[in-house]
């Protein structure tokens, strides 16, 4: 297995900002940027950043936006909200070396990808994951927010009052997990409530009455850049079927998920959900940036040929991942781990306790869940190929 690592900095924007960033797992796997929901932090994707299944595969890189969490609170003038966040982002990608990232944006995070979009010569991402987004921060954009949610932005807009802004905040915590079918501990929700407290009112309002431009993002999508929107059911501050008619109008190559139960907070109540379809996304993206990953990363035609098949296997293991072929997992893990220490890998189907190729080949359709749905019978045709794949990308099996 490769090794997973981690880093914190504490970088500094180009206006001498503090901006808190952190990454995790191994950099030569596609690299996904997670930006947070507004008066939150980055903390909020704890358990993301924790589950093996995602830093196996990915290189996941958090940051707090500034006058939030960890970062510093110095709050822009107006009119340069759009141009502080696109320069802040600019400093957390160079800092980690990232390349052409997916964004994983929550909420008020859309906006800030929009932001990113609109002050860049070219478009810095290679694809965009929306939960739950809140567009009503541009007046050119259609109302996409519930009455509720409004209510909440008109008081946090409207006042600088700290008892006021702390009433609000507990409010809007308490919409963010309506009605998940995840009990939330009590500790995460005061936990979550603290870092929204913590910021000052006034640098929440200044935050929410700013403008943003989503032109740029708006014509990458209508060019093809792939958009992934997760929604939540019973999400009690965005409207579901508004977001998803207004963006799809824009984005060319785009798919919309309401996630059954979720919240807006979907990524948390709803995990497994989201990791399963967050993999499957990424996975579709990955082989482009693995070719970027060659450019950049390898320093001779071995090293290319290493990264490479390196990413090769890691879709495959998504895929068994996703078929629930778990013995193979641990063999695919096994194979990376061999190229690595310069060792030579024998083929997966000579592996004890791993189901041959001729074995998932030979399986009956009587051995798919009845009335299965398009995507469970293209994942059990999927577990019939991926062991020949393996086997030919490790160089034991003709093509």
């Amino acid at each position: 297995m490769t090794t997973v690592a981690s880093a914190v900095k504490t970088l500094r924007s180009s206006d001498g900002t503090v901006i808190y960033a952190e990454a995790v797992g191994n950099p030569e796997n596609p690299h996904v940027v997670f930006i947070h929901e507004v008066t939150l932090c980055s903390a909020v994707y704890d358990e993301v950043f924790l589950d093996r299944r995602m830093t196996d595969h990915l290189y996941l890189v958090r940051y707090d936006l500034r006058c939030h969490g960890r970062s510093g609170i110095v709050i822009p003038e107006d009119g340069q909200h759009s141009l502080r966040h696109a320069e802040d982002f600019s400093t957390v990608i160079s800092a980690f070396g990232l390349r052409n990232p997916i964004i994983v944006a929550w909420g008020f995070g859309a906006t800030v990808v929009g932001d990113i979009c609109a002050s860049a010569s070219h478009n810095p991402i290679s694809g965009v994951v929306f939960i739950a987004p809140l567009l009503f921060l541009d007046p050119r954009m259609p109302r996409a927010a519930t009455a509720q949610m409004l209510a909440l932005m008109h008081q946090l807009r409207s006042s600088q009052d700290t008892v006021i802004s702390a009433r609000a905040k507990t409010e809007l915590m308490n919409c963010v997990f309506t009605g998940p079918v995840r009990q939330v501990p009590g500790m995460l929700r005061s936990a979550w409530l603290g870092y929204s407290i913590a910021q000052p009112p006034e640098a929440t309002r200044a935050i929410l009455a700013s403008r943003h431009d989503p032109s740029g993002l708006l014509e990458s999508g209508r060019q093809g850049l792939p958009l992934m929107l997760l929604l939540g059911s019973n999400d009690a501050l965005v409207d579901c079927p508004a977001v998803i008619n207004e963006l799809r109008r824009h984005f060319n190559n785009a798919e919309a998920h309401v996630v059954e139960g979720g919240s807006h907070a979907l990524f948390f109540d709803e995990h497994a959900e989201f990791v399963k379809l967050l993999l499957v996304f990424v996975g579709r993206l990955a082989p482009l940036q693995s070719l970027c990953f060659v450019v950049v990363v390898a320093r001779s035609a071995s090293r290319a040929i290493l990264v490479f098949r390196t990413h090769a296997v890691s879709l495959c293991i998504t895929a068994l991942y996703l078929t629930h072929c778990y013995p193979l997992i641990d063999a695919a893990r096994t194979v990376i781990h061999a190229w690595h220490s310069g060792t030579t890998p024998p083929p997966l189907s000579d592996r004890a306790g791993c189901p041959t190729s001729d074995v998932l080949h030979d399986r009956d359709r009587s051995q798919e869940p009845p009335n299965a749905p398009t995507e469970v019978r293209q994942a059990f045709d999927l577990s019939k190929r991926v062991v020949v794949v393996m086997d030919i990308i490790i160089g034991k099996r003709s093509r």
